[in-house]
């Protein structure tokens, strides 16, 4: 059987079907290229003042540092970076260093946030029929670009890092490309104000630093790579979702995707946790360090050997955490006070939103509870009725310092130190009873 010859009107559509798929896909490349170069601009313009201030405190810790000047800078954290990267050390350790490089990159990248977003000119943006999917990838590449000197370090330190094998090199080349992946995710959630990003950097903090703790260079690869292949089908649906991107401060004019009434968190949540996202930088600081204290906590137990001073130390992350997570009560209290009027006109009731602002701080204590429980119990460092009574009194502190919102603001701090101070106290003196 002869094969039978395309008709030539099929061949001429096939044609036309091709030239205007790459006259489209042209034309949203030149679209995505003047849109990046506009960006560019507008931060050149707008931050030179703040990226010059920040080149001369780069300089100035450059030259207080030991050793040859600004070189020094570089070599302390690659040095850092490259035990990182080794298997030496257990995961805690990992987990450790790795929070810390991401909040020194969120302090480099905080002051540039406001003009990375696109400040005023972002007022224009949303007149333009540009998808969140766009935004994020252009705010991904300035991002890139101002954390060039933050990533010299992580490429020193793989170069530092000593490799057997070319597949151990490989190895460590993944590592660093996911750890620089993970600091631009979580800027990236900071700049465009998505708490799903934000949310989404510990899971990640925990696959690397697991990646980073096994000494078979074959199963790290595959943890790391298992890991990006879950995590960007996700990161490309939740960019997707209109009601994803509806959690930016500034929500643009169009219709928000619905959603089934199953699937919808409860009215009340939804406020909570919008004021929340308004504010990424508290909300996510109280995130990251209600989960870095439990693990300092437990990195300091090893060291005392679970001796005697375990449980103090771990009363007093407690007493540090409730002291962290009582931020979110002014947030919530500051949003409230300006929405009053509103809610005076609603059935509710003086205490609706101080009784379940407690409930959602109290929940978001329960996270740091379950990890010093599990170091308290696992160690049998007390007794079950001891851990009971500690963490009924954890719960109560968190309630309490929210009669600290209603004071005035001068001794707010003050009080709230008073109270997990005199909790700590009491807490030590009934654990070592």
């Amino acid at each position: 059987m002869t094969r039978t010859a395309r008709p030539p009107a099929c061949r001429a559509a096939g044609g036309r079907t091709k030239g205007a798929i790459m006259t489209q896909w042209h034309d949203r490349a030149w679209g995505m290229w003047r849109y990046l170069v506009l960006r560019g601009r507008f931060f050149i313009q707008a931050s030179d003042a703040v990226v010059a201030r920040h080149w001369q405190w780069f300089l100035f810790a450059g030259l207080l540092t030991p050793g040859l000047p600004v070189v020094s800078l570089f070599m302390v954290p690659a040095a850092l970076f490259a035990q990182d990267l080794s298997a030496a050390h257990a995961f805690g350790w990992h987990f450790g260093v790795t929070l810390l490089f991401e909040a020194g990159a969120l302090a480099w990248v905080l002051p540039q946030r406001r003009f990375l977003r696109g400040g005023a000119f972002r007022d224009y943006i949303r007149t333009l029929p540009i998808s969140g999917i766009a935004r994020c990838t252009v705010s991904s590449v300035l991002l890139f670009v101002v954390d060039i000197l933050l990533f010299m370090p992580a490429v020193i330190g793989t170069g530092m890092a000593g490799h057997a094998t070319i597949f151990d090199l490989a190895c460590d080349i993944e590592k660093m490309l996911a750890f620089v992946a993970i600091i631009l995710m979580v800027q990236l959630g900071i700049v465009e104000r998505l708490p799903f990003l934000l949310l989404a950097g510990l899971p990640a903090d925990i696959v690397f630093a697991a990646a980073a703790s096994i000494a078979d260079s074959t199963a790290a690869m595959l943890v790391l790579s298992g890991a990006v292949a879950c995590a960007l089908p996700c990161a490309v649906l939740a960019m997707r979702a209109e009601r994803f991107r509806a959690c930016r401060a500034g929500k643009v004019g169009r219709p928000v995707g619905r959603l089934r009434p199953k699937a919808r968190l409860p009215a009340v949540w939804r406020v909570q946790f919008g004021i929340l996202a308004r504010n990424p930088v508290i909300s996510a600081g109280c995130a990251v360090l209600s989960v870095a204290v439990p693990v300092g906590a437990g990195a300091l137990i090893r060291a005392f050997d679970y001796d005697g001073r375990a449980p103090v130390a771990i009363v007093v992350g407690m007493a540090i955490v409730a002291f962290v997570l009582a931020n979110l009560y002014r947030l919530l209290a500051d949003a409230h006070a300006m929405a009053r009027p509103l809610f005076m006109t609603l059935p509710l009731s003086r205490n609706f939103w101080p009784i379940r602002d407690c409930c959602l701080v109290v929940g978001l204590g329960m996270v740091p509870l379950i990890v010093f429980g599990g170091i308290l119990l696992a160690h049998r460092l007390v007794s079950q009725w001891a851990f009971m009574g500690l963490a009924a009194g954890y719960v109560v502190l968190l309630a309490l310092l929210r009669v600290v919102v209603g004071t005035d603001t001068r001794f707010r701090f003050m009080l709230a130190a008073a109270f997990s101070i005199a909790w700590a106290g009491a807490a030590i003196a009934g654990v070592s009873g």
